[in-house]
């Protein structure tokens, strides 16, 4: 690379010595594909950026954990959910046996349940739902008042 290039420094945070997590560790965590992330990431401050040659495609990510709880909670999920498994929709919908639709209409508006929106006018959404968050709304559905 050439020329200067900046750094925010979160020497406060101490993010050397955090945990830092790969794109694809994200992407499997999160259940959201690895392009998605990817795109979080790239002008994310305090994200490790390696560029290897000249082509964007060849730059890998390294991502502090306050960066990605950081990240997490401003995609609708709260900080304290963030190490739980989480579920797709399309995960969802055997368990329960309901249709796809019925499962995101029950998830979409719901706290704490992660909406990436895809595309240009946000059409397309990705919902990734922790598991408190699936076990409360299972039992709302099982006790209802």
């Amino acid at each position: 690379m050439r020329g200067p290039t900046t750094t925010q420094t979160i020497s406060a945070s101490l993010a050397h010595t955090q945990t830092h997590h790969r794109i694809r560790d994200l992407a499997d965590r999160l259940k959201f594909s690895e392009e998605s992330i990817r795109q979080l990431v790239k002008d994310e401050p305090g994200v490790v950026k390696i560029r290897r040659g000249k082509k964007a495609a060849h730059t890998s990510y390294s991502v502090p954990k306050s960066v990605a709880i950081r990240m997490y909670v401003r995609l609708g999920g709260d900080a304290s959910t963030f190490e739980e498994e989480h579920y797709r929709i399309a995960d969802i919908v055997p368990l329960w046996g309901f249709g796809r639709e019925t499962v995101r209409q029950l998830l979409k508006d719901e706290a704490g349940v992660l909406k990436l929106a895809l595309g240009v006018k946000g059409a397309n959404s990705t919902y990734s739902v922790p598991d408190s968050v699936l076990k409360r709304i299972h039992n709302r559905l099982l006790y209802v008042v």
